[in-house]
């Protein structure tokens, strides 16, 4: 990590935004260092503004990766150094009494390995993942809602405090912003090179995360950006726009023609992820429901301009995953089914059946939803299925 002098409290970077911003710049981030908040032991680094390739210069049309997309960020920000780890969640957990969606719907996915990959295990949450942790460890099993909460909780409690400045706030990192922390100026990565300097892998995890920042820091100062664990981006997953953009957050709504799945982003591999190579590349996406809870991901918060507002809080669209394959699908139909138990377990299909859409008990799998709620019936495929809405 190259040398940084940490200041160690959050009131000295609000001070620092403040005058800046009396100044007429935005944040003046050539001159800004990183920041910690004390008591959380959490780390900021700062984004400089700037403009880099967003995508592989090398993917051809079809990958998820192309087209190479010239992106400038104007706006300033901050990342977190690390994912955010057990013992911060933990405080996040202690102060509010909060309960992870897999604390409340039926544990989480463990990786096996091999075809499957992964596998519903009933009472893990991110207390237990499935391999020994403590507080050091990123935090897993965590859904996109569960990180977006912590990120809610940090920001009041900032702000509060008097920490931050108008208009701006915890979030989950889009994006661009991840990966021009990844690249930290750099078109061909060193990491790419000596992963096992700078990642947790399949190849040297042993088949679990391991604490954050045992491993080198990139240029800019992020660690674990290629490995360790999976983590959350603000960003529906879609597709690349191509040409020049500047500050982009994404497809604006689940149901937007650049839309490739109505999911949402991933970005870092993890622990278990294929390496060296593309398995632990800056440019290499994932996405996932916002409801999955695998002990593989997790998150790290940035610290940016207020972003939108998610047009489909309310959740509209069904995602049901099974034998490792997801299949989504926009909408209904979805038809309530009163003869399903509240209480059925995702991983074992209603065998009581739908008057309207009776469900094929031989198809078996994991079901999952935007939002945990009422069992109904969705037709995909041809085939009628159980989820929650």
């Amino acid at each position: 990590m190259n040398r940084r002098t940490f200041i160690r409290s959050s009131a000295a970077l609000a001070a620092c935004i403040t005058l800046l911003v009396l100044a007429g710049t935005e944040f003046g981030l050539a001159a800004a260092e990183s920041t910690t908040i004390a008591d959380l032991s959490l780390t900021l680094v700062p984004l400089q503004p700037g403009t880099f390739t967003l995508g592989n210069i090398h993917a051809k049309e079809g990958s998820d990766e192309y087209p190479p997309t010239r992106v400038t960020l104007a706006k300033a920000a901050w990342l977190g150094a690390t994912e955010v780890t057990v013992g911060q969640w933990r405080r996040f957990t202690d102060s509010t009494g909060y309960r992870t969606e897999a604390e409340t719907n039926h544990g989480m996915f463990v990786w096996i390995g091999g075809p499957t990959r992964f596998a519903k295990r009933a009472g893990l949450s991110w207390r237990d993942p499935g391999y020994p942790q403590d507080d050091t460890y990123p935090v897993a099993g965590i859904s996109w809602h569960d990180a977006q909460k912590f990120c809610a909780w940090l920001t009041a409690r900032e702000k509060a405090a008097g920490r931050l400045p108008e208009g701006y706030g915890y979030t989950l990192p889009t994006e661009a912003q991840w990966e021009y922390a990844c690249r930290a100026g750099d078109t061909g990565p060193d990491m790419e090179k000596a992963p096992g300097d700078y990642a947790w892998f399949a190849g040297n995890s042993d088949g679990h995360a391991h604490p954050v920042a045992t491993k080198r820091a990139n240029a800019w100062g992020f660690y674990d950006m290629i490995g360790n664990a999976w983590e959350w981006c603000l960003d529906w997953y879609g597709k690349y726009p191509g040409g020049e953009v500047t500050d982009p957050k994404g497809p604006a709504s689940s149901t937007a023609k650049e839309v490739i799945r109505p999911i949402r982003e991933n970005r870092g591999n993890g622990w278990n992820s294929a390496g060296p190579g593309h398995g632990t590349s800056p440019t290499n996406r994932w996405s996932s429901p916002d409801l999955d809870l695998r002990n593989n991901l997790g998150f790290r918060v940035a610290l940016s301009p207020a972003q939108y507002r998610d047009p489909d809080a309310t959740g509209k669209n069904w995602v049901c995953f099974f034998g490792g394959i997801t299949n989504t699908m926009k909408g209904g139909p979805g038809t309530p089914c009163a003869a399903m138990e509240r209480e059925t377990e995702p991983n074992d299909w209603p065998r009581t059946g739908c008057p309207a859409h009776p469900v094929r008990s031989s198809h078996r799998g994991s079901v999952g939803s935007l939002l945990a709620g009422e069992w109904h019936v969705v037709l995909i495929g041809g085939l009628y299925r159980a989820a929650r809405h």
